[in-house]
């Protein structure tokens, strides 16, 4: 997490993993969505912790998922009722980010 520029990249393969289209990330981290495919961009303080929270959500599917993709990219599309909402709209505003991320680090401990 030092190197920015490994944190956008992660970021952008998380988004490749989770189904989302090349404008989703930008729409979750706050920024164009050419920002994921330029490697010399530099993100800002709060889009990198940003950027980490959505790997943290992403890490939380993975635990309970393992690789599927697509299972991961039809949860995250998917109306959700403990939630209230589909994950991948909730995750375009910080506090449903953040309340997508306490929900799947909840579902992770059952585990």
């Amino acid at each position: 997490a030092d190197d920015p520029r490994i944190l956008q990249e992660a970021t952008r393969r998380a988004a490749v993993n989770l189904g989302l289209t090349h404008q989703d990330p930008g729409e979750i981290i706050g920024v164009r969505r050419e920002v994921f495919s330029r490697k010399n961009v530099a993100l800002t303080g709060k889009q990198l912790e940003l950027c980490l929270l959505l790997l943290r959500a992403t890490r939380s599917l993975v635990a309970t998922m393992g690789q599927d993709t697509a299972n991961m990219s039809h949860w995250i599309e998917t109306e959700n009722r403990g939630l209230q909402g589909v994950p991948k709209g909730l995750m375009k505003t910080v506090s449903g980010l953040a309340q997508t991320v306490q929900y799947r680090d909840a579902a992770r401990a059952k585990v």
